[in-house]
């Protein structure tokens, strides 16, 4: 009989544990989605969002305090944060939501410059009444999903190459005589040419790189060409004055002879008496 009662006693309250949980246990938040507002992330982008969107599947009303994302390019200790980990902390949002009730929370980040090209994981945190918390990878349910961050260097390169091939058309327009601009502005073409490959491949730090080779090769040209002319006026004035100063030398040497003909004395006719 004893036993019985024991055993009705254990029952009794191993179903209490269970039956009166507290409404908001790990279980209470449903994460129905996220959406990164920018529809292109660089590369040293500051500023930028992701927008959490939550629901409350519990039978009762849950206090959400905050939420956070982690980026794989991060200390496992840091995470960006809207509102706060507990409740009464700074910045607390103390979002109230009903059973099935939606929230939306705009969790905004940075993208350091030295970030690798390419995808990057990351992961959300809830957290909600009293120091509960629950964290969602949405890789487990996409195997898709991450982040793409792009070149710095891309929304740079198509304005840059305006730039360069309008000074490369000017170059090519110039009239060059020296061989060397000439092949400077080679060059600059072959270098034009390369960066469009890379371009086309993604490579946006080469692109730009060979963008600013073919901007050199056209300053360089420029400068040959200044060098070429201005030592064909040097020489040009040498060639002048050596020839204007030969002619010079051969007037007087004629000069000097004929009055040496002039000063000399004839010798005395033979026949003369």
């Amino acid at each position: 009989m004893r036993r019985r009662f024991l055993l009705f006693v254990f029952s009794v309250l191993f179903c209490s544990t269970f039956l009166f949980l507290p409404a908001y246990a790990a279980n209470s938040i449903e994460f129905e989605g996220y959406q990164f507002l920018a529809q292109t992330i660089y590369q040293g982008d500051s500023g930028v969002h992701v927008d959490l969107d939550i629901t409350n599947s519990s039978n009762s009303s849950i206090v959400v305090h905050g939420a956070s994302v982690h980026f794989d390019w991060q200390a496992s200790n840091e995470s960006f944060v809207v509102g706060s980990q507990r409740s009464g902390e700074p910045f607390d949002l103390g979002k109230e939501l009903q059973s099935a009730g939606q929230f939306v929370m705009r969790i905004r980040f940075s993208v350091p410059g030295s970030v690798s090209v390419g995808g990057h994981l990351f992961y959300f945190r809830v957290f909600y009444n009293n120091g509960l918390e629950v964290q969602w990878n949405p890789r487990e349910k996409d195997p898709y999903a991450e982040l793409t961050i792009h070149s710095l260097y891309e929304p740079q390169y198509p304005d840059i190459k305006t730039s360069i091939e309008e000074d490369f058309a000017q170059a090519q327009d110039a009239g060059f005589i020296s061989p060397e601009a000439r092949s400077f502005v080679t060059r600059a073409e072959e270098h034009l040419s390369e960066a469009q490959s890379y371009a086309e491949g993604a490579d946006w730090q080469s692109a730009v790189a060979r963008l600013s080779a073919a901007s050199y090769d056209i300053e360089q040209a420029y400068e040959a060409e200044e060098k070429f002319r201005t030592y064909l006026i040097i020489g040009s004035a040498i060639g002048v004055g050596s020839v204007i100063g030969a002619g010079l030398l051969v007037r007087r040497q004629r000069k000097k002879r004929s009055l040496k003909l002039s000063n000399k004395k004839l010798p005395n006719n033979p026949n003369e008496k």
